[in-house]
């Protein structure tokens, strides 16, 4: 999972353009999010029920 989240952070910082074509289309599919927010590398880390859990509660937000 820590793979996956680091391969959306790098698609979500990346304009479609410059992307690589073979990657997973799930992930292609997010749009590119300008500013720099997903810029820094941050390490994996393991996440337990309650770390996934408050992900998907913040992925339920509006974010606009």
């Amino acid at each position: 999972m820590a793979g996956w989240i680091s391969q959306l952070f790098e698609v979500l910082n990346k304009h479609p353009d410059r992307r690589l074509r073979n990657q997973d289309q799930q992930l292609l599919d997010f749009p590119y999010i300008n500013g720099d927010l997903f810029a820094e590398y941050m390490p994996s880390t393991a996440f337990d029920a309650q770390m996934r859990s408050a992900l998907i509660e913040a992925g339920k937000l509006d974010w606009s």
